[in-house]
């Protein structure tokens, strides 16, 4: 009998244990997320200025880190958030309304933080903090795995006070009616901005037609066309076409034969 207990004692350790020492050699830099946790924070968040957390240099194929990146990054801008809002009641800060802006926002659904941002969707008010959260189409929304996760992040755009429809193909509709009201002619505007630019546009304008174009829609109001335009600093900060500038090898050993110059001197 004291044997047995012994040995069930000794496994149920060894198991908290094991566990134990995956979180050290985490801490260590020697986990499935590297060194990212295990070094001093280098920049540190300030309260009073706007703040970027970038994880654009994380692959799209490291789902694991990058999950664990957006949990940090939203646990550090929340715990900055609850900061200031104590010291505001506490007479030692002013008050500031934050504005929190979630880009990629199906890279945070699928990092497991469906719960945070429904919470945040449901308690702005409260926490004193306005939202934005940017996706590419309703389907990221719908490939959730959990059914009730999908309810829920339906719910965002539900509740949502004002949704901002860029360029969408006609599949998306279905979906969307499915939490607002859409109009045939909304419809149609917003769809007809997929269209790709003509055969003959020159490089130039090879930017599709409906590019930077939305529409507006609040409630069951009538939605309100607008469009965006940047100037030439945004355009250079929002260029994602840059590997397509400069000409591949094959393209320029097409043109220039025997003569093609280094790719290192090559320019766009």
């Amino acid at each position: 009998m004291r044997s047995r207990w012994t040995a069930a004692t000794l496994s149920a350790t060894g198991d908290h244990v094991e566990n134990l020492l995956v979180s050290l050699k985490g801490l260590q830099g020697r986990g499935r997320v590297g060194e990212i946790f295990s070094e001093q924070t280098t920049t540190p968040m300030r309260r009073d200025v706007p703040v970027v957390f970038d994880v654009s240099s994380i692959s799209s194929t490291e789902m694991h880190l990058q999950g664990a990146a957006l949990m940090a990054c939203w646990s550090s801008g929340f715990g900055a958030v609850n900061v200031a809002h104590a010291l505001a009641d506490a007479g030692l800060e002013p008050e500031r309304h934050y504005w929190i802006v979630l880009d990629e926002v199906w890279r945070s659904l699928r990092a497991g933080l469906v719960d945070n941002i429904d919470a945040v969707t449901r308690l702005n008010r409260n926490e004193g903090v306005g939202q934005a959260m940017i996706t590419h189409t309703m389907s990221d929304l719908e490939a959730l795995p959990d059914e009730e996760d999908r309810v829920k992040a339906r719910g965002f755009v539900e509740r949502a006070g004002m949704v901002l429809g860029g360029a969408l193909p006609p599949s998306e509709f279905s979906k969307l009616r499915r939490v607002m009201a859409f109009s045939d002619a909304e419809q149609e505007l917003v769809g007809g901005w997929t269209n790709p630019p003509a055969w003959d546009a020159p490089a130039a304008s090879e930017i599709s037609p409906g590019c930077g174009n939305f529409l507006a829609k609040v409630g069951g109001r009538p939605g309100i066309p607008f469009h965006v335009m940047l100037t030439a600093a945004e355009l250079a900060l929002n260029d994602t076409n840059k590997r397509w500038h400069q000409r591949s090898r094959i393209h320029a050993a097409a043109e220039y034969g025997d003569t093609m110059p280094p790719i290192a001197e090559a320019t766009s």
